[in-house]
């Protein structure tokens, strides 16, 4: 019995730490894309890198929404793209300008090339949090 109410209390510390991410994107509407959508939890290899978590969906409109559930509350940055031609990475042009649309947590800009992960880094609390991201052409 003892050994239950652990198991149960050790559970219920658990769940009360988890986090769900509602993110809502804001894209063109391109038939047969597929949105690539990475979240990462440090500076290291953002944007391009290995991400924490990654998603992969056909495109299906101009809303979309991606739920990343069980997150461990903090800070985290994404990096999401429409892969307009099925390649699996992010087409750019000669001068490295992105030929496909994009966008970054916060709608984050960079100067001659992506945001920091500091630009882009937004809270995750306890609960349901929702983030918008308007992606660009």
């Amino acid at each position: 019995m003892k050994r239950l109410v652990a198991i149960m209390l050790l559970l219920h510390t658990l769940n009360s730490h988890a986090a769900d991410l509602q993110i809502e994107l804001q894209t063109p509407d391109i038939k047969g894309a597929a949105l690539r959508l990475s979240l990462f939890e440090s500076p290291h290899g953002f944007p391009m890198g290995q991400p924490l978590r990654a998603e992969e969906k056909p495109l299906s409109g101009p809303l979309m929404q991606v739920c990343l559930k069980d997150l461990a509350p903090g800070i985290y940055a994404i990096a999401v793209y429409v892969d307009t031609n099925g390649n699996r990475q992010l087409d750019k042009n000669w001068l490295g300008i992105p030929r496909e649309p994009f966008g970054f947590s916060k709608d984050a800009l960079g100067l001659a090339g992506p945001p920091s992960f500091q630009q882009a880094a937004f809270v995750v609390k306890d609960g349901t949090n929702l983030h918008t991201v308007h992606l660009r052409k």
